[in-house]
């Protein structure tokens, strides 16, 4: 068993709140939110690793040989004592679930990613350590009292949760306005507050509308009959020149809403969800082309 805080103080890495479970242990969710979201970088993936393995035993076999006691600047931040006994990690179900770490595998983590997320990390825990934030959190802005916590941290929660509140006003994917209204609560329970109900932050995007849905059955459609559609080198992504594929259907007399008309639709999309328009490199056409691109569905764009 490992040794942990029950409680530390609030951690603010890269615009996300890691967020800790009630043995004071990190979420490897939110550090591989922080660190960009890569698939590669999962914690699952992280935590495969038979060094990773290796690494956790060793914690539990030492958490049992001695008592941690914090002294100095750690205790004068209010970082409250290690308690030994507890799993050095913890998988949660649930919207509020995910895979919690003691803070010496939340370093080997965020090495494992990469040599800046790793320094982002250490500099982050060791502000919080010290007491001295940096300047994105040093600020006069008035804030309620909030007994054990120091102004300078009470300041930073209240910055981030506007900055979640405003990004949920804009924000219409149901996924992520999830996971970024699980941050909210997560912040506004440290301030001793509860977040407002999510129905009351922006709203979700619309369901598909008939014109979108037509339009993913002529796209595959047109893809069964051996049209080239997707331009995409991504498996993940679909990459669409609507002009290209708007053509294709009323070659193959397929009837499609107007292009003008059907774009607003298509930026509604949560399924396919509507990533970005851009420029990509096609695999088909071997040069670039404006496209519009869709995080792809397992089992196909329906």
């Amino acid at each position: 068993m490992a040794n942990t805080p029950s409680r530390a103080l609030p951690l603010i890495l890269e615009e996300t709140y890691v967020r800790q479970d009630d043995q004071g242990r990190f979420s490897l969710n939110d550090l591989h939110q922080a660190a960009g979201g890569e698939d590669r970088h999962k914690p699952g993936n992280w935590l495969q690793l038979v060094q990773t393995q290796a690494l956790i035993q060793e914690i539990s076999n030492c958490a049992d040989l001695h008592s941690w006691k914090p002294i100095g600047a750690i205790q004068t931040a209010g970082i409250p004592a290690l308690t030994a006994g507890i799993p050095a990690v913890k998988k949660s179900e649930g919207r509020t679930g995910g895979t919690y770490a003691v803070r010496e595998l939340v370093y080997a983590y965020a090495m494992w990613i990469s040599p800046a997320f790793h320094l982002k990390v250490i500099r982050t825990f060791d502000a919080v350590v010290t007491g001295k934030p940096g300047p994105a959190i040093q600020s006069s802005a008035p804030v309620g009292k909030h007994t054990g916590m120091p102004t300078t941290q009470l300041i930073a929660l209240q910055d981030h949760s506007w900055k979640l509140v405003e990004r949920l006003k804009v924000e219409t994917g149901r996924e992520l306005r999830e996971a970024m209204y699980q941050q909210l609560v997560a912040v506004f329970h440290d301030l001793g507050q509860t977040a407002p109900p999510l129905d009351a932050i922006g709203q979700t995007a619309p369901e598909a509308s008939e014109m979108a849905r037509e339009f993913w059955v002529a796209v595959l459609a047109l893809e069964r009959m051996g049209h080239p559609v997707n331009h995409s080198r991504n498996p993940e992504l679909i990459a669409l020149n609507l002009k290209q594929v708007c053509e294709l259907a009323e070659k193959e007399h397929m009837m499609l809403a107007p292009l003008g008309a059907l774009k607003k639709h298509l930026r509604a999309c949560r399924s396919p969800r509507f990533v970005d328009v851009k420029t990509v490199n096609s695999q088909h056409a071997g040069l670039t082309i404006h496209a519009w691109v869709f995080q792809a569905q397992k089992g196909g764009a329906a």
